[in-house]
């Protein structure tokens, strides 16, 4: 699990999901403000615990970009940038030309980002340009609900949980964030579904008293546990306690247990 505190990198958002450099180790992204304008990074992640952070000369942390301006969805800032992993594969035409059953250009992590009016999916790829090869999958706009509460793009935050129902698809959790609502829900992706049908005709409700007001912060952690079940990361308001929920299934979830007591200060969790 990664943290952000209120210092080094303020304001920055962060997500991980993913191997960008295929050495093995998860990498982190991360959404910085510089000069009005804000760029998305790729910092690879060390092995030790640590992400390489140097964003000025460009030796450590790499920018993620676009070929087609029209298609940065976050230059202008965004509420949530999220790394959901190799939900895409390699590419359409030659993810496995000769039948060995490897890819032989192997896919690279994708990323969903919230600008607070729309929700776009982005195909990452191997020259860090997201959307080379597909453009980027639009997910919701102002005008569409996403759950109960009529809850609008602004309103949620979402998780990547894995494959939640094991059917081989990488699922998709997304919190109404507004106290009046604060539902917790799964929602399931499909084979045929290249973006996440995140409307109301096919989701699994996993909580309530989900809203910002009760959990400032959460992440989704796969499967922590390597049971085959998935889990979250979630914080309370001012006491600086980090929580952990495991085994969440549409029955509910094990015994909550208290990872930290000295979080106050961490603006983000991933």
């Amino acid at each position: 699990m990664w943290v952000r505190r209120a210092v080094g990198v303020p304001g920055a958002k962060i997500s991980h999901r993913g191997d960008w450099t295929h050495d093995g180790y998860e990498d982190l992204i991360t959404l910085r403000s510089e000069s009005a304008t804000s760029r998305l990074w790729m910092h690879p992640n060390t092995g030790t615990g640590y992400a390489r952070a140097d964003c000025v000369t460009g030796e450590q942390a790499q920018e993620l970009g676009v070929y087609d301006p029209a298609n940065n969805h976050w230059s202008t800032g965004a509420k949530q940038i999220l790394a959901v992993g190799d939900v895409g594969g390699g590419t359409d035409t030659d993810t496995d030309g000769d039948g060995d059953g490897t890819e032989d250009v192997p896919g690279y992590p994708d990323i969903i980002v919230n600008d607070g009016e729309y929700i776009w999916r982005y195909y990452g790829n191997r020259d860090l340009r997201l959307g080379s090869d597909r453009d980027p999958v639009l997910l919701a706009g102002p005008d569409d609900p996403i759950a109960s509460g009529d809850s609008k793009v602004n309103e949620v935050t979402l998780a990547a949980p894995g494959d939640f129902n094991g059917d081989g698809q990488a699922d998709l959790v997304v919190r109404h964030d507004r106290p009046d609502v604060g539902g917790l829900y799964v929602f399931h992706r499909h084979e045929d579904d290249y973006g996440y049908d995140i409307s109301v005709s096919d989701r699994s409700e996993i909580g309530a008293n989900w809203s910002t007001s009760t959990v400032p912060q959460f992440t989704a952690a796969p499967d922590a546990q390597n049971n085959g079940k998935f889990d979250l990361w979630a914080t309370t308001p001012n006491s600086g306690r980090l929580r952990f929920f495991a085994d969440y299934t549409t029955a509910g979830h094990t015994a909550v247990l208290i990872a930290s007591e000295e979080l106050a200060g961490y603006q983000a969790i991933s």
